[in-house]
C-alpha cells in the first residue's frame, strides 16, 4: 500500500534458478552464470532474398571481429565497428546491445538491424550482426503552384540523395529550386516578374569529426557532423539579390534511449 511509508513501496525480486537438460535428458537447475562474448561477426549488406552462403563468400578480420561480404565491399568495416559496443572477451550486457542497436540505426544506409546470439557452451556466446540497407540513391521532383494577390506562378523542386558516399554511410544531399511568377497585367508577363533560383548541398557524417580523439572516445560519443553550403538568387521589380551560406555543426544524443538531443553550430554564415 503506497499510502503508508511516506507513499513509498518496497519491491522484492526473486530469481528462479536456470533449468538445464543434461546428456541423459534429465532436467536440473543450475545457478545463473555470466556469459562472455567469444566472436562478433558482421554481415553489413544483408539481403533476405539470397542465401547466407552467397552473402558470406569473403571475410575480413577487423578489430577482433569478423566482417563478411559477397566479395564486393559495399560498406567500410570501420564504419560498422565504430558503432558497435559488443566486444569479444567482454561479458554480455543488455545495455551494450541496446547502444549497438541505437548506434547502428543512426547510419543513413541502414533500414533494419538484427543482432543474434548463439550459445557456444555454458559460458561463451557468439554474436552475429546483420544490417539490411535502404535504397542507396534516390531522386525526387515536385512541381507546385502559388498565387500571390492574383499573380499565379509555379516552382520546381528537385532533391538527390546518396546515403553511402565513400562507402562509409556518409549522406550527400543536393536540393535545387526554381520558381517563376509573373506580376501585374498580362502584357507585363515578361517584363514584370519574380524569379527565385537556388540550391543547397550538404554532407552528413555518422561520427564526430573532432581531431586528436582516441578510438575509445570516438566510439563513446554518439554524434554526427553536418556540413552544408547554399546559394540563392532572387529578382523582382523592386530588387535583385544574391545570398550564399555555409554551415557546419555537431549533433549528438544522450540518455539511455537517446531522449536528449544537443547541437553546436561551429560555422553558420
Amino acid at each position: 500500500d503506497t499510502a503508508l511509508n511516506n507513499h513509498q513501496v518496497d519491491l522484492v525480486f526473486k530469481f528462479n534458478p536456470m533449468t538445464k537438460v543434461g546428456e541423459n535428458g534429465e532436467v536440473k537447475t543450475v545457478p545463473h552464470q555470466r556469459m562472455k562474448i567469444r566472436n562478433v561477426g558482421y554481415l553489413p549488406w544483408y539481403d533476405n532474398t539470397l542465401s547466407l552462403k552467397e552473402q558470406a563468400q569473403d571475410s575480413l578480420a577487423y578489430g577482433k571481429t569478423t566482417y563478411y561480404d559477397s566479395g564486393k565491399r559495399k560498406l567500410c568495416p570501420k564504419t560498422v565497428y565504430m558503432k558497435t559496443h559488443i566486444v569479444p572477451g567482454k561479458y554480455f550486457s543488455e545495455q551494450m546491445v541496446e547502444r549497438t542497436y541505437s548506434n547502428l540505426n543512426t547510419l543513413s544506409v541502414t533500414r533494419y538491424v538484427t543482432i543474434n546470439f548463439t550459445e557456444v557452451n555454458d559460458s561463451l556466446l557468439d554474436c552475429y550482426i546483420a544490417l539490411t540497407p535502404v535504397k542507396v540513391q534516390t531522386f525526387t521532383i515536385e512541381v507546385e503552384g502559388n498565387n500571390t494577390e492574383g499573380d499565379i506562378g509555379a516552382a520546381v523542386n528537385g532533391t538527390y540523395t546518396h546515403r553511402n558516399v565513400f562507402k562509409r554511410s556518409n549522406q550527400f544531399s543536393l536540393k535545387l529550386r526554381a520558381a517563376y511568377q509573373p506580376m501585374g497585367y498580362i502584357e507585363d508577363f515578361l517584363s514584370d516578374k519574380s524569379i527565385d533560383v537556388g540550391g543547397e548541398a550538404s554532407l552528413r557524417f555518422p561520427r564526430a569529426l573532432i581531431p586528436f580523439l582516441n578510438e575509445k572516445t570516438r566510439k563513446r560519443i554518439r554524434a554526427i557532423t553536418e556540413v552544408a553550403i547554399s546559394y540563392n538568387f532572387q529578382t523582382n521589380p523592386w530588387y535583385t539579390r544574391n545570398t550564399a551560406g555555409i554551415g557546419m555543426k555537431y549533433v549528438w544524443t544522450a540518455g539511455r534511449r537517446n531522449e536528449r538531443r544537443y547541437s553546436v553550430n561551429l560555422v553558420d554564415l
